[in-house]
């Protein structure tokens, strides 16, 4: 296959490398002329020196004959470049994406939708999942399933509103779905049924709308809850009293 690389920085090389090893040819487009000379002696590749959002620069890549283009720039020129590659042509483009407002860009064009795959920035995605740790101690680790849902585990702390409920009376939001669960050395498929216990390390599919939800629900503590229900039966006598 023949593979523009836009950016030869360290995801770049690092992509460069695996698909040179599976003797795919590569061509390096790179803006700053120093990475070129420090880099070019590393590869089997093509460098070329220029703006990947001149068509020219494209064009002297080869674009009209590329099987795929990878985009690791910023968001704005990723993007720039993924519509510019999309008339010309190439319909593998594969460009990585840091914020979540230039994601639903990506996803909401019309000229792209369908032809672009987006990877989400390690850093940005690194970051969020380290506030939720901070928002949720006993968050342990998450998988992603396609673009629109999640698999994540998270330990059942002691004072949960769930600890000693079945399955079948949780308050799950819409979207949720308990498919392990982790007790000691065992792992549960459950049932409804089945029992939650403290220190359970329980793994959910969620859709990605839910999961905050989900945190916040599995974050709702037994005595919270009974200080809800007081209050509101206080309410309720106080109305009765008047």
């Amino acid at each position: 296959m023949n593979v523009i690389i836009v950016g030869c920085g360290k995801l770049g090389r690092m992509v460069a490398k695996l698909a040179i090893q599976e003797k795919h040819d590569i061509v390096f487009i790179e803006i700053d002329e120093k990475k070129i000379k420090k880099y070019n002696k590393d590869f089997d590749a093509v460098f070329i020196n220029g703006d990947a959002r001149r068509k020219e620069t494209l064009m002297d890549a080869g674009i009209e004959n590329v099987d795929a283009i990878v985009l690791t720039a910023n968001d704005s020129t990723n993007l720039y470049i993924a519509r510019l590659a999309r008339s010309l042509g190439v319909k593998n483009i594969i460009s990585l994406v840091d914020s979540e407002d230039s994601y639903k860009i990506f996803t909401e064009d019309k000229l792209l939708k369908n032809d672009v795959t987006l990877i989400r920035s390690s850093l940005s995605r690194t970051a969020y999942y380290i506030f939720r740790n901070i928002s949720y101690p006993g968050y342990i680790e998450n998988f992603i399933v396609g673009e629109k849902a999640e698999i994540l585990k998270v330990l059942l702390s002691k004072d949960s509103i769930y600890v000693g409920k079945p399955i079948k009376k949780l308050s799950l939001p819409h979207g949720v779905n308990i498919i392990a669960i982790e007790r000691e050395r065992e792992v549960l498929i459950p049932t409804p049924d089945t029992i939650l216990l403290e220190g359970d390390k329980i793994t959910f599919l969620a859709r990605n709308d839910k999961i905050d939800a989900l945190l916040a629900k599995l974050q709702e503590k037994k005595k919270e809850r009974k200080g809800k229900i007081l209050a509101k039966l206080k309410e309720i006598r106080k109305k009765n009293t008047n």
